[in-house]
């Protein structure tokens, strides 16, 4: 389900959308609204918005680390202290990362196309989440936010940008990372130290 809030005139309504599936598959909707003088309106006019509900992906990736507040622990190749990620493969297959997606907003699953590289089986592969993609490949199109929010792996469009992995997180201390014990598969925690491109 989704919430989403709408404006008519000076007023703010809101809704919250259900999909009652047990299973992936297309939920259809459309929107109508009535005025004082029970005039109906519908949105779309004709016809019906239609949400994907994506099968889950089955690649085996995860958001193995992060540091959203880099003051003194590791620079980018432009000697930068920018707030990074690492990804993690836990599976036995090579995965190619060109048609799948870093982002900082599950609303934009595809905000950033990750490069077109292979991470192998028990590798460890690093992005800098500093809103500089001119620095290199490996150099996302946002920053995260020490306040707290969210991160997330998401696959290819014709997967529907399926959710590969995701969490959210709270407000971050300076050269303190976050990450999973054991690395891919353990719960998020406050690591003992921050191990960019290595086991955590």
């Amino acid at each position: 389900g989704t919430s989403n809030d709408v404006i008519a005139g000076d007023k703010i309504y809101s809704g919250f959308i259900s999909a009652p599936l047990t299973a992936p598959g297309i939920f259809e909707f459309n929107v109508s609204a009535t005025d004082n003088d029970m005039n109906i309106s519908y949105e779309p006019i004709n016809g019906l918005y239609e949400i994907v509900i994506p099968e889950a992906s089955d690649v085996e990736l995860a958001i193995n680390e992060i540091m959203a507040s880099n003051s003194n622990t590791i620079r980018d190749n432009y000697s930068e202290y920018d707030d990074w990620l690492e990804i993690y493969n836990y599976g036995s297959e090579i995965v190619w990362l060109g048609d799948k997606y870093l982002s900082d907003d599950l609303y934009n699953p595809s905000k950033w196309m990750m490069p077109d590289v292979e991470i192998h089986p028990g590798d460890f592969m690093m992005f800098w989440a500093d809103n500089d993609t001119y620095q290199g490949e490996f150099h996302t199109n946002f920053k995260l936010d020490a306040d707290g929010e969210e991160i997330g792996i998401f696959d290819s469009e014709a997967a529907f940008y399926a959710e590969i992995d995701y969490f959210a997180f709270g407000v971050q201390q300076s050269d303190v990372t976050i990450g999973r014990l054991p690395d891919g598969t353990g719960d998020i925690q406050t690591l003992p130290w921050p191990t960019p491109g290595y086991t955590n």
